[in-house]
């Protein structure tokens, strides 16, 4: 296992977690679905990678940006460290990995 996969795979497992949370805790749908929704289009990613059959760089670069921007927001907006600064940092670092060690076709 390679540091994408890990990377991508520990962020999809958080995604998946926080969306269930976010509707246990606050009752929250749109948490459930963008939550669940980009976790398993991560964890989707991130088998592909696993199996040898490409990685596609721009949806998980998508994907991540995006979370991580409404993250930023919601930061900005409630200066919360947990979660919203907390998937920040995650997210930026699935981005930093993405940069660094993408395969040669992306």
């Amino acid at each position: 296992m390679n540091l994408i996969n890990l990377t991508l795979g520990i962020y999809s497992l958080l995604l998946l977690i926080g969306g269930f949370m976010g509707f246990a805790k606050a009752g929250s749908i749109v948490s459930l679905v963008i939550g669940v929704g980009s976790g398993l289009v991560l964890g989707y990613c991130t088998i592909r990678h696993y199996l040898g059959k490409g990685l596609h760089c721009w949806l998980v670069l998508g994907v991540t940006t995006a979370i991580t921007l409404f993250f930023a927001y919601r930061y900005y907006t409630t200066l919360k460290i947990f979660p919203p600064a907390v998937m920040v940092v995650c997210g930026l670092l699935v981005i930093l990995v993405m940069f660094l060690k993408r395969p040669k076709n992306c």
